[in-house]
């Protein structure tokens, strides 16, 4: 067959995709291929183990007809990669015999982290029994190109024993790490526990506690980690060697705080023994198994009870965090029990009431109502933190403990009135305390009510005899909120007559944007407009929607309300705020008198920053419109620009063409070289480095608007000429 050049990337797209290495084979086409640009290691490091064809691969190996160096490499890499079935072709080959003296390290560990153990084991003794140990107990002094994944500069640099034990302990594989230990004194164990328990492997910590290699109290920060580990995973026995080996120094609170959490009572035990553990310890583990009693698939009440016995007596300094904690998750046994060793210390006790109550522990409440006494402003506190959860029984609980007057200076209504818990409290004060009701400000409740847009909560107060519904503040808050049934709920009371302000209502919903609120007070018959307020503030909040419907309300722009409105108005306020869109709006309506020097001079007073592209395509376009074409403004709005250097002011001015040549070449032109005069004499100096670039940036600035000044002077002179 004749000879086919495939470039490589082509080549390795067959060893990718078995449809086309499928296709090569059965036409013999693979063999063909000349010249052969891939080797075996690329192949291993590109191609998954499961898409390797092997009759591709054995055509590989015999065509390149390997040398000891390229068997070896793709070895250690297919090891590396868990590449069984390369590994087991090479294995054939005498790989490891004729293993070249370069790579017998390299080789040692990756055989060690191979998942086969038994390969694992034949290639390590094998590699033990033709060489010396002292070649792998050197350091490694240079990096191999072939390191295994997630392995730093700084682990390539250990020997390789070392490296070959790190890695059978990470994969678990105790017989290799066994047989390194038998051949070599040169293994430190502290790396490998740490290895291991990175991997979570806990057999091969156990191996290694099992040997007698740790001197006698001596220290090991490794262990506290495999502590934490062994705890998570549940392994008593590893928990128990440590605790019990009298060679190892260590302690790890988090180990007890893990056992705290997971609710296992009996490696609890196994750490509450330790001779290092502390007050703080057990304080941590308490708030931690707290945090998880929370959880209804929690069961850990042992786990509390243990703890608690050990901390009650002797108290802890703050007695009153371990109740409060107690009060917010609500195991009312356990707050009896400190309560019981509370009796001679001076606590803060308002604060797990006050949680109690925001959480709804009605039994916890009672008990520390009954076992406690209160000031009628800790009670009070607590009642509103209740009352603004909708807690009723908690509610009924509190209300004997605090005055009526309290109740009115707390706002206890009106937290019951805003809540968005439900109505359950506010409706319990209707039918059970209406003398509350009655001392009370109710208007103010139902204020908060609307202003939060409770609609069932302004249900029931309206419904309230001691209600007035007398101002209009408590419409304006209705159309604030923005919900329509809460404002249809008010317009529906018989109390709303003509008299009522609605057009304040009207304006607070056109402000923050409540189309259908605007919508619904506008048909209404008992509106009421004085004045263009409403359309002034829609504009100036850019709500072009509603500026765009008060324009097309015929109610809204009848002849008679044009001079009040003051649409003019509307039009400076939404240059003032930049919303380009409510400004074409604006401008499409005829009936829109526009007060032009105004308008202007809005245009001059804005920001000097506002030199965008944005910003100057809109004044572009803004000076092209029809209704936009007097002279004379053009000319203050130019002199204004020149003065404060603004470029593109400009140059949507010349390009209207409607600006006096006497103004270019005259006042404009005046202001620059005025301005650029004032820059040239002051001192920089003294200035700091970032007023120095501003400074420059701003001299450039002029210096530019002055070369365009001139420019275009220059252009109307010919023209005109």
């Amino acid at each position: 067959m004749r000879p086919i050049r495939l470039p490589r990337e082509a080549q390795l797209c067959a060893f990718r995709h078995p449809v086309l290495w499928r296709l090569l084979l059965d036409h013999n086409i693979y063999a063909a291929i000349t010249p052969l640009k891939l080797n075996l290691t690329e192949v291993i490091l590109e191609v998954p183990d499961d898409q390797i064809p092997l009759a591709v691969l054995d055509s590989l190996v015999q065509r390149r007809q390997l040398n000891r160096i390229e068997k070896v490499r793709a070895l250690c890499c297919a090891l590396h990669r868990q590449r069984n079935r390369v590994v087991e072709r090479l294995l054939r080959l005498k790989t490891v015999e004729e293993c070249h003296h370069r790579w017998l390290r390299e080789l040692l560990v990756a055989a060690s982290g191979y998942s086969d153990h038994n390969v694992s084991l034949s290639i390590i003794t094998t590699l033990l029994q033709s060489n010396t140990v002292e070649q792998f107990a050197q350091p490694q002094r240079s990096c191999t190109p072939l390191l295994p994944p997630r392995v730093t500069s700084s682990e390539s640099t250990k020997s390789p024993i070392q490296r070959a034990a790190n890695a059978a302990g990470a994969r678990g594989n105790l017989k290799v790490l066994g047989k390194l230990l038998a051949t070599s004194d040169h293994i430190d164990l502290h790396l490998v526990l740490c290895f291991a328990n990175e991997k979570c492997q806990l057999e091969t910590v156990r191996y290694i506690l099992a040997l007698d290699y740790f001197g006698a109290g001596k220290p090991s920060t490794e262990f506290s980690s495999v502590l934490f580990a062994a705890v998570s995973g549940g392994d008593l026995v590893i928990v128990r060697l440590i605790l019990t080996d009298a060679r190892v120094n260590t302690w790890d609170p988090l180990a007890l705080h893990q056992a705290a959490q997971s609710g296992n009572m009996e490696a609890m035990e196994l750490l509450l023994q330790h001779p290092d553990l502390r007050q703080g310890d057990l304080e941590g583990a308490f708030r931690t198994a707290v945090r998880v009693e929370q959880s209804p698939q929690s069961h850990i009440s042992s786990v509390l009870s243990k703890l608690l016995v050990l901390l009650y007596p002797p108290p802890t300094p703050h007695p009153w965090e371990v109740l409060d904690i107690l009060s917010a998750y609500g195991d009312v046994q356990l707050v009896n029990f400190v309560l019981k060793c509370l009796d001679n210390c001076d606590a803060e006790y308002w604060r797990p009431l006050n949680s109690a109550a925001r959480n709804g522990h009605v039994a916890i409440v009672k008990t520390l109502v009954s076992r406690l006494t209160f000031a009628e402003g800790e009670a009070g506190e607590a009642l509103v933190s209740a009352c603004y959860h909708d807690h009723v029984e908690v509610v009924d609980l509190l209300t004997p403990l605090v005055s009526t007057s309290l109740i009115q200076q707390l706002r206890v209504l009106e937290a019951a009135a805003a809540t968005a818990q439900g109505t359950k409290v506010l409706d319990w004060f209707i039918r059970s305390h209406p003398e509350v009701l009655k001392a009370c400000d109710a208007d103010a409740a139902l204020q908060y009510a609307c202003a939060h847009g409770r609609t069932n909560a302004a249900r029931l107060l309206l419904a309230c005899p001691f209600v007035h519904f007398s101002d209009g503040l408590t419409l304006h808050f209705a159309a604030s909120s923005g919900v329509l049934e809460l404002v249809e709920l008010l317009l529906s009371d018989p109390r709303v007559d003509e008299t009522y302000d609605l057009e304040a209502a009207l304006e607070d919903a056109a402000r923050d944007g409540h189309i259908d609120i605007v919508r619904r007070l506008l048909v209404d018959p008992r509106l009421r407009l004085t004045s263009g307020s409403v359309i002034h503030q829609a504009a100036r909040r850019g709500r072009a929607d509603i500026v765009r419907m008060l324009l097309n309300d015929p109610g809204f722009m009848r002849d008679e309300n044009r001079e009040m409105l003051r649409l003019d108005i509307a039009h400076l306020n939404a240059l003032r705020s930049d919303h380009y869109e409510t400004i074409w709006t604006i401008l499409r309506d005829e009936r829109v008198p526009l007060v032009l020097n105004g308008s202007i001079a809005r245009l001059a007073d804005l920001p000097r920053e506002r030199g965008d592209t944005k910003w100057t395509a809109f004044l572009r376009r803004y000076l092209r419109h029809p209704r936009m074409n007097p002279a004379a403004e053009d000319n203050y709005l130019l002199l204004r620009a020149c003065q404060d250097g603004r470029r593109g002011v400009v140059h949507a001015l010349l390009q209207t063409q409607r600006c006096d040549d006497a103004i270019l070449n005259g006042s404009a032109l005046r202001a620059v070289e005025e301005n650029l005069a004032v820059l040239a004499t002051r001192d920089i100096t003294t200035l700091s480095r970032h007023a120095k670039n501003e400074h420059q940036q701003l001299e450039q600035r002029y210096q530019r608007l002055r070369q365009d000044l001139g420019t275009y002077h220059e252009q109307l002179r010919q023209k005109n000429h």
